[in-house]
């Protein structure tokens, strides 16, 4: 946990650059977190500086930032323009690269697709020990048993002091999708014991035929109660509810297509 006040935290925030107010409120209540937390707020109100501004002001010299391929360019833009850090080698991870892994004893800064760092690094990992791992679109790891939610819950997610999960929907359609990254934060028991505590059954006649259970899990319940235990773990914030919200910005997000093959990342 890192207490800083709001006149603290300004020295974080390069010169020429500024938070608005909800953002500012929003890094110092991820600071007062124990070790990983879920920055959840909805689309459009700046996860990305905030949770750069985070990494300055905890110090994290060993960074892991991993994002869908399309937003790689972006987010090392992002990252220049938001770090104090002068972090060499910040290291963009694309198809084509032979990846040369950063000496984990020195100030690194990784930036990859969920895919290509699982194939790719997949039995060096052990080597990078971050000091902070953020995981952009967190939600896309909502399958307990996919390999890539496998590989970042259980192999990744372990080598990292911090962790910070970013995602504008943690749970994109019903409330099972956030269990794989809740269960990161509180023991909800297995994915079935999650389910009868949070959602609806109904029969699911593919489920029995394939030796499941015969039904599926559906909607939300007992929202409150959820709430509830991952607040002291998560900020969530929506548009309706910020008074300083400027007018809409457009940005040019740059995309580096050089290849068919960078499509496979």
């Amino acid at each position: 946990m890192t207490k800083l006040t709001k006149s603290e935290l300004i020295n974080f925030v390069p010169n020429d650059l500024s938070l608005l107010e909800y953002q500012i409120e929003g890094v110092l209540s991820l600071l007062q977190i124990d070790d990983s937390a879920i920055l959840a707020d909805e689309m459009g109100l700046g996860k990305t500086p905030q949770a750069f501004i985070y990494a300055n002001a905890i110090n994290a010299e060993r960074i892991v930032i991993i994002c869908p391929a399309s937003l790689r360019i972006n987010l090392q833009h992002e990252f220049l323009k938001w770090s104090l850090s002068k972090i060499q080698p910040l290291v963009l991870i694309s198809g084509r690269q032979q990846v040369q892994v950063p000496d984990h004893s020195k100030p690194y800064c990784i930036i990859a697709g969920y895919d290509i760092i699982r194939t790719k690094l997949k039995n060096r990992i052990k080597e990078l020990h971050p000091d902070l791992l953020i995981l952009d679109e967190a939600h896309s790891l909502k399958s307990p048993k996919s390999k890539r939610a496998k590989f970042f819950m259980n192999e990744l997610w372990p080598q990292a002091k911090r962790v910070l999960a970013l995602t504008g929907t943690p749970v994109p359609n019903s409330v099972m999708d956030g269990y794989n990254l809740f269960s990161k934060f509180y023991d909800f028991g297995n994915y079935f014991q999650f389910g009868n505590t949070y959602a609806y059954k109904r029969p699911n006649h593919f489920s029995k035929r394939n030796g499941g259970p015969g039904y599926e899990f559906y909607g939300f319940k007992n929202l409150p109660q959820l709430r509830s235990i991952m607040k002291p773990h998560m900020v969530r914030r929506f548009k309706k509810d910020v008074t300083d919200l400027p007018d809409k910005i457009h940005q040019s997000i740059p995309l580096d297509i050089k290849g068919f093959e960078d499509t496979l990342d």
